[in-house]
């Protein structure tokens, strides 16, 4: 398994996928239905375009598709979960709280092994103050979709998690989803006007009653969900460019795993939580 760092083309602090040595001729998926982003020169992403789920990426460097975990029923046993690119992150990523799950590498594999002590799991100390006028910035891979985040009352953070819920992971393509819940007001775009949900490329998805998900149709990166008359929405974390890495701490404080039941993998969840809490 490769969980390679890819947040702003998924929304996900990393994405993970099922390395399959198949012949591309030979899978018996049909990939014309599905919409298609070229995340680099050399990589396609394919994702549903009714829901926005992540299904597999193409890497032609190696002819190798790649199946995104989250839309397997189980996992549990099958895969080596190797984490890399933990370079990109600047933090360390989810991987701060995924010891001794397959080996950790700072570019690809075979690169650098990244241990607990590693200095890119150390935050800065001490982490600067928000001033009131500061806007965290979210954006998608292919930079469609926008918008800015203010300031959180002084003193606090907003409250972010991972969730193995199984709307999440089949809406999503991941297993593991990374959401911050923030009041709608403190949500604008970047011009500072309300947040327009209707923007260009923002598409809806109803996954249940009164419970609206929002994807990029253009990149396929996961955006926002939603509740009918709910003066708070949940942004997905993976999206932000906060200067001090991926969890963006300086902003969120990480609480606990959400619906761990519904997990695909057990012991994955179980070394989730006790990173979480450490």
């Amino acid at each position: 398994m490769e969980t390679h760092i890819s947040t702003h083309s998924t929304g996900q602090l990393a994405a993970s996928f099922a390395v399959i040595p198949v012949n591309p001729g030979d899978l018996k998926i049909p990939v014309f239905n599905l919409s298609h982003y070229a995340t680099s020169e050399h990589r396609v992403r394919c994702f549903c375009p009714e829901c926005g789920a992540n299904v597999m990426d193409f890497e032609q460097s190696d002819g190798m598709w790649r199946i995104c975990t989250g839309i397997m029923d189980e996992t549990q046993g099958l895969l080596k979960r190797d984490q890399i690119w933990l370079e990109d992150t600047l933090d360390g990523g989810q991987a701060l709280w995924l010891e001794g799950i397959g080996e950790r590498f700072m570019v690809g594999n075979g690169s650098e092994v990244v241990q607990q002590n590693h200095a890119i799991f150390k935050a800065p100390n001490p982490v600067s103050p928000i001033m009131s006028e500061e806007r965290l910035l979210g954006r998608c891979h292919c930079g469609e979709v926008e918008f800015g985040v203010g300031a959180p009352p002084t003193g606090e953070r907003y409250d972010a998690g991972i969730d193995t819920c199984t709307s999440c992971r089949l809406t999503t393509g991941f297993e593991l989803t990374a959401w911050t819940s923030v009041p709608l007001e403190k949500v604008q775009m970047t011009s500072g006007a309300p947040l327009n949900l209707s923007m260009n490329s923002l598409k809806r998805y109803s996954s249940s009653l009164g419970v609206q998900r929002y994807f990029c149709e253009h990149c396929g990166a996961t955006i926002f969900v939603g509740k009918d008359d709910q003066s708070w929405i949940d942004i997905a974390v993976g999206l932000f460019r906060a200067d001090e890495g991926a969890r963006a701490e300086r902003w969120l404080k990480w609480n606990e795993v959400g619906f761990p039941d519904e997990a695909t993998d057990q012991n994955l969840i179980t070394t989730l939580r006790k990173g979480l809490k450490a």
